[in-house]
């Protein structure tokens, strides 16, 4: 059995901040040709994730597609997601429920994801209660995205707050990812590569976190082919630097630790695979 093992770091760098959720929309860069849907039988499927304190559960239909994601803390649910089918229409009705970001009162997602060429083209969604928000993706001929317009109204007082993000790439990999609000910078982020691939690949930002397992299948375009060995995130509240570790058997990553300093990993991942 190989295993193969990295580890780089990098110094941090300079200042910025805060990814918000929103609502935004997706087009191709100049005309392209429809492209196929891409096939999602030949990816191996993730069956769980297990970390110090908890763990995060896939389920997928005779498809192949994902139809659920848990995740839990000390075997409390935290975060849960459901994904419907609509191939007709080509649409996937997502539904979360959230208890990570306040314990004692959980939120409620619920999102239409329109589908272009097979992939996530728009997300019209709401917080029940909070926030409407809507997303607009764009992507390039290699089907990378490269942008992705948000806005988001807020029910309380009506207010509303737009957003863009920006995907930098230099062939396969994801170079550079620019969070801007008002049109100024509040988050950018650098990544620097092994040049090893391996299933799961890195997994980019999103601004909502149905779209983090939705991922790796596909549905947001490639994903980077290198696995990440560092990145750089400035923002207007922190600079931060993170290295990566990983143990890979057979194409697979089995394992992977983050490393805030050399010494000490802040977190621990292992990944289960479906047979």
């Amino acid at each position: 059995m190989m295993k193969k093992k990295f580890l780089w770091r990098l110094s941090s760098s300079v200042v910025l901040a805060g990814i918000s959720l929103g609502m935004i929309s997706c087009e191709t860069d100049g005309a392209s040709p429809d492209l196929p849907m891409p096939s999602r039988h030949s990816i191996p499927l993730l069956n769980m994730e297990l970390w110090k304190d908890g763990h995060a559960a896939y389920k997928y239909d005779k498809k192949h597609r994902l139809i659920s994601y848990v995740s839990y803390k000390s075997n409390v649910v935290e975060r849960e997601i459901s994904f419907q089918y609509d191939d007709q229409q080509q649409r996937i009705y997502a539904e979360m429920t959230d208890r990570m970001r306040i314990p004692n009162a959980a939120l409620v997602y619920t999102d239409t994801l329109f589908l272009r060429n097979g992939l996530i083209d728009s997300v019209s969604g709401v917080i029940h209660g909070h926030t409407v928000y809507h997303f607009k993706m764009r992507y390039n001929h290699d089907r990378q995205l490269v942008k992705i317009n948000v806005e988001n109204r807020f029910m309380g007082n009506g207010n509303t707050l737009n957003e863009e993000h920006e995907y930098i790439w230099e062939q396969d990999d994801l170079k550079t990812f620019i969070s801007s609000s008002k049109q100024e910078t509040v988050e950018r982020r650098n990544y620097f590569y092994t040049l090893s691939s391996a299933q799961p690949q890195f997994t980019i930002p999103a601004p909502n976190a149905n779209l983090y397992p939705l991922q790796r299948v596909g549905y947001l375009g490639k994903l980077p082919k290198h696995l990440v060995h560092s990145e750089n995130v400035s923002s207007i509240r922190s600079n931060q630097s993170t290295t990566y570790e990983y143990t890979i058997e057979k194409g697979l990553v089995k394992q992977y630790s983050v490393y805030l300093s050399p010494e000490v990993p802040v977190a621990s991942v292992t990944y289960k695979w479906e047979e």
